[in-house]
């Protein structure tokens, strides 16, 4: 699932659906060594990107919401 949103997301870029603060994330998120792949939501030019692991790295200033998915669907990580 990480190498398929990691090939979204280049499709995104490459299609200027993509913005600096966005871009600035999504990056971070893929160097990060606890996430295995990271892209923008919707359609583009959106406010949100959606990553797949563990961050192990600050993304200050950015908010981070940790949700988990399981057999009774998403929830938040508190």
């Amino acid at each position: 699932l990480g190498m398929i949103f990691t090939e979204n997301q280049k499709g995104m870029a490459e299609m200027g659906l993509n913005n600096p603060a966005l871009e600035t994330i999504v990056n971070r998120l893929q160097e990060d060594p606890g996430v295995f792949g990271a892209k923008i939501s919707g359609s583009g030019l959106g406010d949100c990107v959606v990553g797949v692991g563990e961050i192990t790295s600050s993304l200050a200033p950015f908010q981070v919401i940790p949700i988990s998915i399981g057999d009774q669907g998403v929830r938040v990580v508190q």
